[in-house]
């Protein structure tokens, strides 16, 4: 949601592979293109990278 044009969508659906850094890229991917000015997509895409620890996640 934009809430400064106030709108919405909703783009492709994507399909998880159960590698957790390729799906992650994938939705940075979605939102940084559709927020290009929402910084929490660069953290997303630079834990994608695992350029940062991947904050919340449980280790294996």
């Amino acid at each position: 949601m934009n809430h400064e044009t106030k709108r919405g969508g909703l783009g492709e659906p994507i399909v998880t592979t159960g590698d957790f850094h390729a799906d992650l890229a994938k939705l940075a991917e979605f939102y940084k293109a559709n927020r290009p000015e929402c910084e929490r997509f660069d953290m997303l895409a630079a834990q994608a990278r695992g350029e940062v620890e991947d904050v919340g996640r449980k280790n294996d």
